[in-house]
Formats: structure tokens, sequence, C-alpha cells
């Protein structure tokens, strides 16, 4: 009987990894707290005061795990206290939005990134200035996604006082 118990226990913990209090990290780093749900997570944005980070994936989508293969070892522990300043927002498959605006520019590529002042509105002009600028809101690694958090944060900070 303890040792089922036991095992249950091992369960549950390795489920609260991989799940934050919001939603799935799905091998994006479990240590952060991501959102599955945009209209919930612009909720959050707007009653915090935070802007937010929108990574949008698919299953199927090699870029996409190779980006997710990044986060392995640790490496989301630098973007852990970036991302303390942000929404972080994890989409995959169905659950990409279908408004043109979450795809900036007709970008219908994947894996790609956008970020979202603390009203919820998508900020086209903050693209990742570390990758291929053909594909301005691609992210091929997590340190991409580690200097651009605080790159965007200079950004919003910088227009805490002014409407963005």
């Amino acid at each position: 009987m303890t040792m089922r118990l036991g095992l249950i226990f091992a369960a549950l913990c390795v489920l609260t990894v991989a799940a934050g209090p919001h939603g799935e990290s799905r091998g994006f780093g479990d240590d952060l707290d991501w959102w599955n749900d945009l209209d919930g997570a612009i909720a959050e944005m707007k009653a915090q005061g935070k802007p937010g980070f929108v990574l949008i994936h698919k299953s199927w989508c090699g870029a996409c795990k190779h980006l997710k293969k990044s986060f392995e070892n640790g490496a989301s522990s630098p973007i852990r206290n970036e991302a303390e300043n942000f929404v972080m927002v994890n989409l995959q498959d169905d659950e990409e939005p279908k408004s043109p605006e979450f795809s900036p520019n007709g970008a219908g590529y994947i894996p790609r990134g956008v970020f979202v002042n603390s009203k919820g509105e998508v900020q086209p002009d903050i693209v990742n200035k570390f990758g291929n600028s053909n594909y301005p809101y691609f992210y091929s690694d997590s340190n991409q996604i580690f200097k651009m958090l605080g790159f965007a944060r200079g950004i919003f900070n910088d227009n805490s006082e002014k409407e963005l």
C-alpha cells in the first residue's frame, strides 16, 4: 500500500512540474508560468498591467521541435527572471489565434512569437532582432527568446507612461 501511494505521489509530482498554475509548458520550460488560453492570458495582462509574449507552435513542426529541444537542460532558467515581467502564452496546434494581428505581415510560419502590450494589443514593431530578418517573428532557440524578453521589457518600461 505504501509503495502504491509513493508511486501515485511521484506521478503527481511529475504532472505538477509539467503544468504550471495556468497551463502546460509542452516542453518549453517547465519552470515557466505558461498560459494556454489566450483570452485568459489577455485578461491577466490587463489585470496585472503586464505585457505578454505569445509563442505559437505546432506539435508536428520540425522547427518547433528544434526550439523545444533548446529549452532542455535548464535553458529556461535565465528566461525565468525575464518572464516574470510578462504573461507568457504557449499556444499549440488548434489554439493558434485566428485573428490576423497574431500573424503580423502575413507571417504564417512557425514557431513564431509576438509581443502584446498590457491592453492585449499585438506590437508588430517588436521583432526578433537576433534571428533571420526575413522571418522577424521566428525564434530558433531559447536564447533568442531570452534576449528578446529583455529587449522588449526595455521598450515596455520606456513606454510605460505613453500609450503603446
